[in-house]
């Protein structure tokens, strides 16, 4: 935890909370820092590389760029793209910490394939090797944890691609999402839910294009809470999925992510499939309302990212540290054999 203030480290609770309530401000930060960055050359499709906290931006703005803008875009957390890929290819390296070696091999991936490259992180080796190779480089904020770059990340992308001319001026989308994001109603939702989900297991089902959504409340679970989360989506998990509650699951607590503007035959199954899962565990729905795609999502990632470190709370746990994942790769690195 040495990366970490002394004042994050002697509260940890309040930091992380005080990190949800940021958001806003880290919004306007990303947006501010990145108002000069142009991309060289325009380009056929984005790929957007990243591993875990940092991953998860990739996921969420491949699915802002295809709703919304029709863009043709594409999330990987792995150690290298697609085949495909090629010069008039984008590749965005999300890594905050940026010694991720999967980022690093997705970095050399992409200049492989000759494609244009952007890449973002607070320092470690991609920050050298955006000086050493001139790549375009954001330099986000030092001291969070990653999973608490997700704004920061976000929007300095959007702004960069907003300069370029790849999407439209952001403005009003950017303000109705800050306004949204400075309620203090969120934090309250927050630990309403939590108190659903005492001694149980969140399940997180998602309408498709929140699917990225129901993820990042899974992994906030995960490394907040230290707990176990699972994640699904409609219409896939209908054909599996639901078959378990034909049993009693009286461990688990569902929570459906939906969207007001679904389609009528989407909302039709999330209802009835309510109708299943209640014979044999507990319900919360949330429908996300609103005109503003940009604010529901962010909405609801504030949402889960809140709930999970009331449940840490509750849970008597350390919401900052992930010190099972850090043991992890220091075995990697180390090479080190039971």
């Amino acid at each position: 935890m040495s990366n970490f203030s002394r004042k994050a480290i002697a509260n940890p609770v309040k930091f992380m909370l005080g990190l949800v309530e940021e958001m806003p401000n880290q919004i306007r930060e990303a947006r501010k820092n990145c108002s000069g960055i142009l991309l060289e050359k325009k380009f056929k499709d984005i790929y957007l590389f990243g591993m875990g906290g940092s991953g998860i931006t990739g996921d969420l703005l491949k699915e802002y760029l295809i709703r919304k803008h029709k863009i043709r875009a594409y999330s990987a957390h792995n150690y290298e793209g697609p085949f495909w890929m090629d010069k008039d290819s984008l590749a965005v390296i999300l890594s905050y910490s940026g010694n991720t070696e999967e980022a690093i091999s997705c970095y050399n991936f992409a200049r492989k394939k000759g494609s244009q490259i952007l890449i973002l992180s607070s320092d470690g080796n991609l920050k050298k090797i955006a000086k050493r190779d001139n790549i375009n480089f954001v330099e986000l904020e030092k001291g969070i944890p990653p999973r608490s770059s997700v704004c920061l990340m976000f929007f300095s992308i959007l702004q960069i691609l907003e300069n370029s001319g790849i999407v439209p001026k952001q403005e009003k989308e950017v303000e109705k999402t800050i306004n949204m994001l400075s309620s203090k109603k969120i934090k309250d939702n927050g630990k309403i839910l939590v108190d659903k989900i005492i001694g149980k297991t969140p399940l997180i089902y998602a309408s498709p294009h929140l699917a990225p959504i129901a993820y990042r409340w899974k992994t906030e679970f995960n490394e907040n809470a230290k707990k176990l989360a699972f994640w699904n989506y409609f219409p896939e998990l209908n054909h599996n999925e639901l078959e378990a509650f034909g049993s009693p699951q009286s461990n688990y607590h569902v929570i459906i992510l939906s969207d007001e503007e679904d389609s009528g035959a989407l909302k039709k199954r999330i209802e009835i499939t309510k109708r299943y899962i209640t014979r044999g565990s507990s319900l919360t729905h949330i429908m996300l309302k609103g005109n503003s795609f940009l604010s529901k999502m962010f909405y609801s990632i504030a949402l889960g990212d809140f709930a999970s470190i009331y449940q840490a709370v509750r849970d008597n746990k350390n919401p900052l540290p992930v010190s099972f994942i850090e043991e992890f790769k220091q075995e990697l690195k180390s090479g080190k054999k039971e």
